[in-house]
């Protein structure tokens, strides 16, 4: 059993409150304490009653719809029951919106002076009042005076159009301010007056005058452009019978000639060209009207010169009357006997048609739109032979095992019941497959051997060293009388060097597998048999001179060159992979680690400090609370 106290008090402990007029305002007053508890709202001591405009909600809040001037004072809650009673008070100030008529900023609008085809920016800027303002010129050859001119006044002023009003935004440091620019375009003498900017809201209007000055052109200017150089038209595109206005304004002392080129001729006004002055309009385009337009404006005092390009382009019908085609496929191709290939093809049109791919005869090279009605001239391919594409648009043409039969050209054509057709060719190219023909390397260097003469006197054989022409070894029966080779078989597979024993006693000529020279370095002759193991490679010397039948005189080797070389990469991959996978369980070890060691740490927080996270939920409760009844 207590008294009253408040609760939320950081919602309740703001004692002045200032308020803008007409904005809802809640004054807090939550208390807690032994029920039944009663609550009463007081202004200057004096009990609140319940109105349209205050009211007090179902038990705490003291609530204002449009607060006004009048609801200035104090405003006191008490809280009490059987046991005591608490009360707070509020200083509230009601701030009411000075409204006041629009005020220029000093200076504004300011005075102009301009050459005859200056483009003109005449600035009105306004106070900040809280209110919007609406803005209007006038022209006049006459200063305006004060009650002269009305901005509500429709019918008996010409306001100038706000199509060449542009708003602006000034940053004075403290605050922005806002105004409103008149543009006007390539000013004349005409245009040379006062100017007169008129602001309006509920409350007033006040306007403000300047002068534009226009200078104008002298006799002795030379011809100079009105529009910027980054700023004219360089290039322009535009759809074929369409009509083309190209345009030059100049300025400069008079009389100034004009002149228009097409591609270096001269222009003269007819039916497809009008020319006025600084103005080429080409009517109904064609493709022929493509290239470089060009005027040329001179006086007495110099000349100026300015290039268009224009691109005609073909104007495609809104809706197709046939089936697109995809450009560019189906692409011409080449391929080698026994492989495979595939067409593509693929509409664009978005409608329903039905492909059909079609083998013309090889006599055929081109055909015309009539020779799809000859179904002499080509062969329609089984759908079997088709593929959709992955993206649903368009089929393949797939063809395998290709032979020479294969070669020839194949159409796309693509049916629509509702649109016609279309159609588009590609030529496939069947090519022999290469194959590689030692026999005349094994004869050239053959013939080479025979006639290199013979250094050794005595009748002993001879081995030596030296590679062939395709760095491969072979076991051949030749005929020493015909000269001609008469069988070639493939007995030694590696790219090391080939040995060569000749006999002066037999005048024999023979080929085996050495690698490395293993022979010629051991002083290997072939009086007798011998085998030599260096490593992984093996040489063996046999040859007919031993008078062994069953050994052969060529041998193929335990491995290749190249499956040398992978075998002594063998050991670094491995090391390599050892050493990656080393290193990935090494960081994902530390990564759990670490993770480890966050867990363990938020779990003694959470141990150690468990009304801290239950307070600081509880004050992000009350802060969203407040922050809606404010």
């Amino acid at each position: 059993k207590h008294s009253p106290s408040l609760t939320d008090i950081s919602k309740i402990k703001q004692s002045y409150i200032a308020w803008p007029a007409n904005t809802p305002l809640s004054l807090k007053c939550k208390a807690d304490g032994e029920p039944p508890l009663e609550v009463s709202w007081y202004k200057n001591g004096k009990l609140v009653k319940s109105s349209e405009n205050i009211f007090q909600d179902q038990k705490w809040n003291l609530k204002f719809r449009k607060p006004q001037l009048a609801d200035n004072g104090v405003y006191t809650c008490v809280v009490k029951n059987d046991y005591g009673s608490i009360k707070h008070n509020y200083s509230l100030r009601i701030l009411q919106r000075i409204q006041s008529a629009p005020v220029l900023v000093s200076g504004y609008p300011k005075p102009v002076t301009a050459r005859v085809g200056d483009n003109v920016e005449l600035r009105c800027l306004e106070k900040p009042n809280g209110q919007v303002s609406h803005y209007r010129w006038l022209k006049t050859d006459t200063l305006v005076k004060t009650n002269q001119i009305s901005p509500y006044d429709k019918e008996n002023v010409n306001w100038l159009s706000p199509l060449n009003y542009k708003s602006f935004e000034v940053d004075d440091g403290n605050t922005k301010l806002n105004g409103v620019m008149l543009e006007l375009t390539h000013v004349t003498e005409e245009d040379m007056g006062y100017y007169t900017c008129f602001l309006s809201n509920s409350n007033g209007f006040t306007f403000g005058t300047t002068f534009l000055n226009v200078t104008p052109i002298l006799p002795s200017d030379p011809p100079e452009f009105l529009i910027p150089k980054h700023k004219r038209q360089h290039f322009i595109a535009s759809l074929e019978k369409e009509d083309v206005t190209f345009s030059c304004l100049v300025r400069g002392g008079a009389p100034l000639k004009y002149q228009w080129f097409h591609n270096g001729r001269l222009l003269k006004s007819d039916e497809e060209h009008e020319i006025r002055e600084s103005e080429l309009v080409v009517r109904h385009i064609q493709r022929a009207d493509n290239g470089v337009y060009s005027c040329r404006i001179k006086n007495d005092y110099g000349h100026v010169k300015h290039n268009f390009k224009l691109k005609v382009l073909a104007r495609e019908p809104l809706y197709p009357d046939h089936p697109v085609l995809l450009r560019g496929y189906p692409k011409n191709k080449k391929a080698v006997v026994g492989d495979s290939t595939s067409l593509y093809c693929a509409d664009t049109s978005n409608t329903l048609v039905d492909y059909r791919w079609l083998k013309w005869n090889r006599s055929v090279k081109s055909f015309t739109e009539a020779d799809l009605r000859n179904g002499t001239l080509f062969t329609i391919l089984h759908p079997q032979h088709y593929g959709q594409a992955y993206n649903k648009r368009g089929v393949y043409l797939k063809l395998k095992n290709l032979t020479m039969a294969d070669e020839g050209l194949y159409t796309c054509l693509a049916i629509s019941v509702h649109m016609g057709f279309s159609y588009r060719s590609a030529l496939l190219t069947v090519e022999q497959p290469v194959e590689k023909n030692y026999d005349q390397q094994i004869r050239m260097a053959w013939l080479k051997e025979r006639s290199t003469p013979k250094v050794e006197t005595t009748p002993k054989a001879k081995i030596t060293s030296r590679p062939t022409a395709s760095h491969h070894c072979f076991n051949y029966k030749k005929n020493l009388d015909k000269e001609e080779l008469t069988e070639v078989k493939t007995q030694c597979e590696t790219t090391a060097a080939c040995a060569m024993m000749s006999d002066e006693r037999t005048s024999e000529l023979k080929m085996f597998c050495d690698e490395r020279n293993l022979c010629t370095k051991n002083n290997i002759t072939s009086g007798k048999c011998a085998k030599v193991t260096f490593g992984t490679v093996l040489c063996c010397c046999v040859g007919e001179l031993c008078n062994q039948q069953t050994n052969k005189l060529f041998q193929k080797t335990m491995k290749t060159q190249e499956h040398s070389s992978r075998s002594r990469l063998t050991p670094v991959i491995f090391f390599s992979a050892f050493v990656l996978t080393i290193s990935l369980m090494l960081a994902l070890l530390g990564y759990r680690i670490r993770q480890r060691k966050a867990a363990l740490k938020e779990s003694i927080v959470h141990k150690t400090r468990p009304n801290t996270r239950k307070m600081t939920k509880q004050k992000i409760m009350e802060t969203r609370w407040m922050k809606e009844d404010i």
